[in-house]
């Protein structure tokens, strides 16, 4: 056991000793998450001639999807949510056929943000080819979004097409995506996939480690912390929101069943186009805290919004519908809604109204249903008669009001312990510095703040994934201390 625990902390910091270094091309420190998305349209050629031209990226990440004619499109989703198509995939168009990107952009890892598109012209998706075109001295990360025989034989063969075998790393979390990336083309430099992050991890805690043979340059995770900031900015599970129905059969989301909020008491939806609607008051009143207003005037968004936007801003959040009145047409609409975005397993619907709550049911029975008041009646009476177990039930959520509702809880330590565990586990400098000693590369991803990139530089990172190039480039000109510990391995790099 000695000899082992000894051999193995020799090992750990002369990695040499056993293993050949990997010797990538280039290191890159300064990496444009999808071309910047926080600070130009996301997996744009715009972006990505934005970050190598202005921000002196070192490395492009994009991620690619294939169309039905077999071209090798740039575009992050499966489907077409972020083109205003939600649950239309990319192999059911042509290339020629993709619409545009929307005007606005929420960005992934900046919880509630969006990027707005409009000011700038160029929306369309861009063919992979397109970019090794205009950037043929730029490493550039390729994530492999799917499992696609046919994807990875045609970026394997355009990456050799372009001879840039070297100036690019491709594959996927999933250890299938990235076998078979490597068995396309074992020349091209691999990333980590989760399975093997996790076998790094635990390896390091058992000692393992330094005898772990491993085919992967690239050791590309996100940064545990940065699920911190759901938690710090709202860390909200579900949106709940209440609909009605205008007089042209558009679903508006508003909580009254006349215009009160909008200065138009006795005014009804269904009296109104949604174009009529005016604006929400400077002062709202806060239902629940009796007394208290939300002053609006600082806040320039007083539309009240469509569901339709709604679903197509917050595809893979879950919500919480309140159909606010009884109307056959609006509980049509909201359920042929919810079929044509894809998000039955995503919404839950209903009324305090039984009958509004049947009448969902009987609409689409797959989206999960909120307990009318009569149901939560049954539900209590029926636990003081011993009668619960027995009680069928097809609601799937028991959402009451709590009478002590005046009572604030903070919120549990229990929902933030697994990130707190894997931050431990993962981000510690002697697993990082072990890997780089190894010649392996560690991004973290994706990071948007000083403080997270002064944390990432700290624990060993060699490089940092940013929606924000301009941010994370003056960062690295204040601190060039962190440039300092990143060494340029070859002298004819294109990184900076």
């Amino acid at each position: 056991m000695v000899s082992y625990a000894a051999c193995s902390m020799v090992l750990l910091f002369f990695p040499g000793l056993l293993h050949k270094k990997k010797q990538p091309a280039f290191m890159c420190q300064h990496i444009s998450h999808r071309g910047g998305a926080g600070e130009r349209t996301e997996n744009t050629l715009t972006a990505f001639e934005y970050a190598v031209k202005e921000c002196g990226t070192d490395m492009l990440e994009l991620d690619c999807q294939l169309t039905r004619d077999g071209r090798v499109v740039v575009a992050h989703d499966s489907d077409l949510r972020r083109a205003g198509r939600p649950g239309v995939t990319f192999p059911e168009l042509d290339y020629d056929e993709l619409p545009p990107l929307l005007h606005q952009l929420p960005l992934d890892f900046v919880p509630g943000r969006v990027f707005d598109a409009s000011g700038w012209p160029d929306r369309r998706m861009p063919l992979l080819r397109h970019v090794f075109q205009r950037f043929p001295d730029t490493p550039i990360n390729v994530d492999i979004k799917v499992d696609s025989d046919r994807l990875i034989a045609s970026v394997g063969q355009m990456v050799s097409e372009f001879g840039r075998q070297r100036l690019t790393v491709w594959g996927n979390r999933s250890a299938t995506v990235t076998s078979k990336c490597y068995k396309q083309d074992p020349s091209i430099p691999l990333l980590c996939s989760a399975s093997c992050v996790v076998k790094i991890v635990l390896s390091a805690y058992v000692g393992l480690l330094p005898f772990l043979p491993l085919r992967e340059t690239f050791f590309e995770v996100p940064m545990p912390s940065i699920l911190y900031r759901a938690v710090k900015e709202c860390g909200t599970d579900m949106l709940e929101l209440d609909c009605q129905l205008t007089r042209d059969g558009r679903v508006v989301v508003a909580h009254d069943s006349d215009l009160r909020r909008a200065g138009r008491p006795g005014v009804t939806f269904p009296e109104l186009d949604y174009d009529e609607l005016p604006p929400l008051l400077h002062q709202l009143p806060l239902d629940f805290v009796p007394g208290r207003v939300f002053d609006a005037s600082g806040w320039p968004d007083r539309r009240m919004p469509l569901l339709r936007h709604v679903f197509q801003r917050f595809p893979d959040t879950p919500i919480n519908v309140d159909i606010k009145v009884d109307s056959d047409r609006l509980i049509a609409s909201v359920g042929q809604m919810v079929s044509e975005f894809g998000r039955q397993r995503l919404t839950v619907w209903g009324n305090r109204s039984a009958t509004v709550t049947s009448k969902c049911y009987k609409q689409d029975p797959s989206i999960p249903l909120l307990c009318s008041a009569s149901c939560v009646v049954k539900i209590v009476l029926s636990a003081y008669v011993g009668l619960l177990p027995f009680l069928p039930l097809r609601e799937t959520f028991f959402e009451v009001p709590m009478p002590s509702i005046l009572y604030r809880f903070a919120n549990s330590a229990w929902a933030k312990f697994p990130v707190w565990l894997a931050d431990k586990l993962m981000m510690r400098p002697f697993i990082l510095n072990h890997l780089r000693r190894r010649g392996m590369q560690v991004y973290l991803w994706v990071l948007n703040s000083e403080a997270e990139y002064r944390r990432a530089f700290e624990l060993g990172a060699t490089g940092v994934m940013t929606d924000y190039p301009s941010l994370l480039r003056s960062f690295l000109q204040d601190n060039p201390q962190y440039s300092a510990q990143v060494p340029r391995l070859k002298s004819t790099s294109p990184c900076r």
